[in-house]
């Protein structure tokens, strides 16, 4: 369906007393935005920023190969916000957006860590990694097998953007072997494709 109008960010949509500015916030989606009321502080985080679980940023066919970095690019810019009231696309509303996005930032950085020591001796493709690491479900952690079939496919692409992120930032090295696509620390890498 064609949109009637589209945004890119930095737009204000006027309605009564509201005056909504659009802030494009890329990693959950790639058209993610968030609407920041200034004079009231509230923000309506969508996706974007949510109360109790990350949203998921996958690596998926037609995505920002970025896209974690985009992310979290863009959870500091809505940190910065003098918001008051945040409206979740999820959830209960909260406040307190500076300490709920570093929690955001913080759980990103101990995955990277886990995926880090999942790969620490030799290689292993994004399925690989993700069944090493620590998942959680309901606030409890759960083994990726123990995952239904769609958290599985959810923590695969999450998994496979850390990768990509971390390949970007040559924390990872690339490898392909008869088309299966494999990562390794960058310190162990050999014969690297990308």
């Amino acid at each position: 369906v064609p949109a009637d109008l589209t945004l890119y960010g930095g737009e204000v949509i006027s309605t009564g007393s509201f005056h909504l500015q659009v802030l494009w916030t890329p990693g959950h989606s790639g058209g993610h935005v968030c609407l920041y009321e200034p004079t009231r502080k509230v923000l309506f985080s969508g996706d974007h920023v949510l109360p109790t679980i990350t949203p998921v940023v996958g690596l998926h066919p037609g995505s920002e190969a970025s896209g974690l970095g985009a992310y979290l690019r863009s959870l500091e810019r809505v940190r910065r916000l003098d918001a008051a009231l945040v409206l979740p696309g999820h959830g209960e509303p909260f406040a307190g957006l500076p300490a709920r996005v570093d929690r955001i930032v913080g759980h990103h950085q101990e995955r990277e860590s886990e995926i880090l020591q999942a790969v620490k001796d030799g290689s292993g493709t994004a399925f690989e990694v993700a069944a090493q690491i620590t998942w959680t479900f309901g606030r409890r952690p759960v083994r990726f097998h123990d995952l239904t079939a769609a958290d599985r496919i959810l923590a695969l692409l999450e998994t496979a953007a850390h990768l990509e992120f971390m390949r970007q930032g040559h924390k990872v090295t690339q490898c392909i072997h008869d088309t299966v696509i494999s990562y390794r620390t960058a310190a162990s890498a050999e014969d690297p494709v990308s």
